[in-house]
Order: C-alpha cells, then sequence, then structure tokens
C-alpha cells in the first residue's frame, strides 16, 4: 500500500494506460501505486475513407459477434472502447502473490496471460471474480479490446479455478502460459529470393567454418531431375486486425531479383503462381556463360592443382568426364594433396603425393606416388607406385604399390602387394605378396621372394560376417552348456518327487470318486509337480532349436571356405628362385605352405586331402 493517497477520480477515457500514466504524474506519484475500477464499456463503429469524416455509431456489446470477418479486414472498419473508470491508491489484496503479466506476438494477434512460478492463490470468498477482474485489468493496461477478440474467461481459466476451490491453495510449480486472445493474424508479403541451389553445392567452408580454398568448386556436377536455381515471386501479403483493434496492412513485397539470365534446352522451367524453378534434365557439370547455364559432360583441364582448381567434387553420379591433359613428367596433373571424385577421369601424367582419385572409370598414362590413392570400378594404371582400389584394375607396371579389386591384370609386377579374388600377372619379378580367394595366375617367372596366398576370407564384409557368425556359435554353445546344467538338475529333481507324485495322485483321484473336497495343499503340490514336467518339457524343446540354430551356424562357417578346394595357384614358367605358396584355411584353422623346388616345371596347384590331411599338391 502507498503511503502517498490521492483522491479517486472517475473519467471517461479510451486509453487506459495513457490515463494512469497522466493522472501519476499530475500527482508525482509513480503509476505502479495506482490501481482502477472498471465501471462501463461503451463500444463504437464506423466505417471511413480518406476523405470523408464519418461519425462513430454505437453499437452494443451483443452486437460485436455479428461484425463478420469481410469487416475486420475492411481498411475503412474503426473500431473504438471508450471506458468508465474510477482511478485510486492501490491497496492490498489477496491475490499479491499471484504474479501475473499480459504479453503477445508481435503483431499482437495472440495475447497470452503468463502466471509466473512460484505464484500461489488461496481460496477465499469472491476469489473467482476478483480474479476474472485482475486479468481484465491487465488487459486494459496493455490496451487490450474487451469481449472483442478474447475467449471466455471462465473457460480458460476454470482449470486454475478449481484447482483452487478443491485444494484451498494453489502454487504454480511451474510459469504457465495461457493464450487469453486472438484476432486476425496477418500475412506478412513475401520479398522476391533467387536461390542458387547449385552453389550451395559447392561450399568451401570446412567443419569450424574457416575458408577451405581447395575446396572452392572449380566444377559444380548436377543428376539429372536435380533442382539447380529457384526463384520466389513477390506475393502481396494477407491484411489482419491486431487485439487493440487496429487494421495491419502487410507491406509491399520488394522486387529485387527477377531471373536475367536464359538457359539451354538441357535446363527444363517449371512455373506457377509462387515459384519459377530451373531443374536439370541432364547430367554433367553447370556453366554459366555470357548469362546463359547449360550443362555439359566433358572438360579438359591442363592440371588439378591447389593454385589453378582446387579440389573437383562432381560425384560419381554426375556423367561428368575430365581429361587432364598435363603430361611433362616433371610436373604432376593431378598436385599434392589434391582430391577429385569424378564419374570419368583420363590423367595423361602423373598423381602426385597424398592426392586421391575417385571415379566410376579412370584412366592414368602417368604414374601414382607412393602416397596416392586411386579408386575406380574399372581402372588402368600405367605405373603404379601408390594404393589402388576398384573392381578391375589393369596396371601395366606394378612399382611397390598395393592393390586391392575383384580382377587384377597386372603386365609387369616389380613388388607390391595385391589382394584380389583373381590375380593375372604376365611378367613376375620378385618381393611380391599376392593374396587371391580363387586364383593366381603367372605366365613368366623371373624373380624371388614372392608370397602366393589362397585365402577365402579377403574382403572386410566377409571377415565381418564369420566373425558375427562365429560369435553367435560361441554365444550359442554358452547359452546350450547354461540351459543343460538347468536341465539336470530340475530332471534330477523331478525324478525325486515322482514317487511322491504317483501316491499324491491316488490319494486325490479317490477323494475325487468319494466327493470329498480336496485339501488344498494336495492341489498345491500337484500343481507344482504338473509345472516342474512343463518346465522340463520346455527346456527340451528350446534345447532342440538351439542344437538346430548350432547346426545351421556351423555349415554356414563351412561355407566361408567351401571354395577353397577349387581355389588354384597357376605358373606356367618355370619355378626359380625362393617362392612360397599358402593356402589359409578356416576349418581347421590352419595355413598350409608349399615351397616348389628349383626348376620344377609343375605348373598348377591346388589344396586336396589326403587320408583326412589336406596337402598343397601339383595336380598337372
Amino acid at each position: 500500500m502507498s503511503d502517498t493517497q490521492i483522491t479517486p477520480i472517475a473519467l471517461r477515457i479510451d486509453n487506459v494506460a495513457r490515463a494512469l500514466l497522466q493522472n501519476a504524474k499530475s500527482n508525482g506519484i509513480d503509476v505502479k501505486t495506482l490501481d482502477f475500477n472498471l465501471l462501463d464499456t461503451s463500444n463504437f463503429i464506423r466505417y471511413a475513407s480518406d476523405k470523408d469524416e464519418i461519425e462513430w455509431e454505437a453499437i452494443e456489446e451483443s452486437e460485436l459477434k455479428n461484425i463478420d470477418e469481410t469487416d475486420w479486414l475492411n481498411p475503412n472498419f474503426e473500431i473504438k472502447q471508450i471506458y468508465e473508470i474510477e482511478i485510486f491508491t492501490k491497496e492490498d489484496s489477496p491475490l499479491d502473490n499471484l504474479n501475473i503479466s499480459i504479453g503477445a506476438n508481435s503483431d499482437v494477434t495472440n495475447v497470452f496471460l503468463s502466471i509466473k512460478s512460484g505464484s500461489f492463490i488461496e481460496n477465499y470468498d469472491d476469489f473467482e471474480n476478483d480474479l476474472y477482474s485482475l486479468v481484465q485489468r491487465r488487459l486494459l493496461r496493455a490496451n487490450i479490446k474487451l469481449n472483442i477478440f478474447l475467449f471466455d474467461f471462465k473457460d480458460v481459466l476454470k482449470n486454475i479455478v478449481s484447482k483452487v476451490k478443491v485444494n484451498g491453495k494453489y502454487t504454480f510449480e511451474e510459469t504457465e502460459l495461457i493464450n487469453i486472445a486472438h484476432s486476425f493474424d496477418v500475412m506478412q508479403s513475401v520479398d522476391d529470393e533467387l536461390i542458387l541451389f547449385y552453389e550451395q553445392k559447392s561450399s568451401a567452408l570446412d567443419e569450424f567454418d574457416r575458408i577451405d580454398y581447395a575446396k572452392r568448386g572449380f566444377l559444380v556436377a548436377c543428376i539429372e531431375d536435380e533442382l539447380l536455381i529457384k526463384y520466389i515471386k513477390p506475393k502481396k501479403g494477407k491484411a489482419g486486425r491486431d487485439c487493440r483493434g487496429k487494421y495491419i496492412e502487410p507491406k509491399d513485397p520488394i522486387t529485387k531479383n527477377e531471373p536475367t539470365f536464359s538457359v539451354s534446352e538441357k535446363i527444363e522451367i517449371k512455373e506457377d503462381d509462387d515459384f519459377i524453378l530451373y531443374i536439370a534434365k541432364n547430367s554433367g557439370y553447370i556453366t554459366f556463360e555470357a548469362g546463359a547455364y547449360d550443362i555439359h559432360e566433358e572438360v579438359d583441364i591442363q592440371e588439378i592443382s591447389f593454385k589453378t582448381t582446387g579440389d573437383i567434387d562432381a560425384g560419381i553420379d554426375a556423367d561428368v568426364s575430365i581429361n587432364v591433359v598435363e603430361k611433362d613428367i616433371f610436373k604432376d596433373a593431378v598436385g599434392m594433396g589434391m582430391s577429385v571424385e569424378v564419374k570419368e577421369i583420363t590423367i595423361q601424367g602423373n598423381v602426385g603425393p597424398n592426392a586421391r582419385v575417385k571415379a566410376q572409370t579412370a584412366k592414368i598414362d602417368g604414374q601414382t606416388h607412393s602416397s596416392s590413392f586411386v579408386e575406380a570400378d574399372e581402372l588402368f594404371i600405367e605405373i603404379h607406385k601408390g594404393h589402388a582400389k576398384g573392381n578391375e584394375v589393369t596396371i601395366t607396371r606394378l612399382e611397390h604399390g598395393s592393390v586391392e579389386a575383384n580382377i587384377v591384370n597386372i603386365t609387369q609386377a616389380l613388388g607390391g602387394k595385391v589382394i584380389a579374388k583373381e590375380i593375372n600377372i604376365e611378367l613376375c619379378g620378385s618381393h611380391l605378396n599376392l593374396r587371391a580367394s580363387h586364383k593366381i595366375e603367372i605366365h613368366k617367372l623371373r624373380g624371388g621372394e614372392n608370397e602366393f596366398i589362397i585365402d577365402t576370407i579377403l574382403d572386410a564384409n566377409t571377415k565381418e560376417n564369420l566373425e558375427n557368425n562365429d560369435d553367435a556359435i560361441v554365444e550359442l554353445e554358452r547359452k546350450n552348456r547354461s540351459l543343460k546344467e538347468e536341465l539336470e538338475k530340475l530332471e534330477d529333481l523331478l525324478v525325486q518327487n515322482t514317487p511322491a507324485f504317483k501316491e499324491l495322485k491316488k490319494r486325490l483321484i479317490h477323494y475325487k470318486k468319494n466327493g470329498v473336497k480336496m485339501p488344498n495343499s494336495f492341489v498345491k503340490k500337484y500343481k507344482e509337480h504338473i509345472g516342474l514336467e512343463k518346465e522340463v518339457e520346455n527346456l527340451k524343446q528350446e534345447l532342440f532349436a538351439l542344437k538346430r540354430s548350432a547346426s545351421s551356424l556351423h555349415i554356414k562357417h563351412d561355407a566361408f571356405q567351401i571354395n577353397i578346394m577349387d581355389a588354384r595357384i597357376i605358373n606356367h614358367d618355370k619355378w626359380k628362385n625362393h617362392n612360397v605358396l599358402k593356402f589359409r584355411m578356416l576349418n581347421p584353422d590352419i595355413e598350409l605352405e608349399f615351397i616348389p623346388q628349383e626348376g620344377s616345371t609343375n605348373t598348377t596347384f591346388s589344396l586336396v586331402e589326403v587320408d583326412d590331411e589336406f596337402e598343397i599338391k601339383a595336380i598337372d
């Protein structure tokens, strides 16, 4: 309660907040010390234009609901309320512990009552009406029109009122936000916008949002039916009216991004009332020259380097073919650290250190650096020193590089490591590690210190499947042991209880024949024994199912090496120097080794079974 008292004063005004401020100022006091009572509300409407001054017409509150949306959204329609209030010095109230405020969205078309956590209400006579009056006065302080856009107070606050009446006191554990008014939302105008989706694909930011100059989008690829550009047409918004009764006119849309470019026949244009869409009809890479967009499939580049192009990421799916024409043996056609991903690529020169090339089809006429990596379904390399991966890889000369593929064909191998299903080498030198699942074939053998290994478990997926299968076998065996132990205990218990159960069963049959009520203890023991028999039977069935699952897993395990008996190591030349043949088995888990004799002409070697033992033998 304020120490400074004012004489209560009655006013008829159209803005309660302004009246309170003026009264506080004239009395030299804080506006927070003032309160008021609402004595009466009058409503007035009119239809006015800029040129006409029309008198206000009084309208009953009951008629407000007859004003339809067309009137509310008419810019010439106006409404005002006149409030008769009594202003006085604020006094203590039983609702002082209720911390409430009025909030709204930016357009004031949605109004909310906020009740702060920690607030509480205690029940007393007429507290319900006081609560409604308090909310109403807060709305007027916020200049919100009454009884027009408001929801029914009693309906909105009934949940709070009922809790107070039931409990005598209600505390708000969390802040509550209650929607108490809604008018006509305004739909803002849409400014035009040109979105270049293809540019977003060539972002030059790294994971820390720093500019990565190596990824500056020399080529931007696209695939068929990909949305390249979208123009959002300007659109005038929809008018609204706020909860203060004010008409809201949306601003005029801004138009400054209208397309001024043209496109080739390889780009489709789709247009409606809202958008213009530019869609790729072909796969390739996008070009913009002389104000026109187009899509091309092939491009010649002198070199791929940090200075000229940066990384190129056209993707495997886009029909982009690159021809890198740098042939100088003292330069790198694909420079140090560069990354290239494209559907087809021909590199007429060298691939530099730490460079990475990925394609569906790749041809390298120069040599690869020892730290480079090349991956392609179909891959040709003239001189290979780095790392290569693909489906079918052809190499003219392997110089201590590594290859992983399904089929590998090498004209001259001078050292290195190859992992594949099938390996075919015309001229085999020294210090080669060849590992295949199906076949290793040598036409001319000139070197030594080579390892020729047959291993049916080569690729990562097969290894993972085998490991998962073996883990499942181990888990089944563990579960099988546990169930067997449990079954043995239950069967022993069943055997021990069987004589007593037979006697109990006879007595129960006797009771039943003579119409004597069976003792509950007998019935309980009978049911326990029957339950024990069922549990034993269930365990037997579960063990049988485990046995079938284990058998299936063991068959699957053996299938992983089933083709090893058909695998071959073939040398069409005489064996010379020191070379080792190896066959890696799973069941039994062993690696067999054989060293052909110097000068031997045995051509074909395989794994054979002799007297329940496995050996590597010539099968010419």
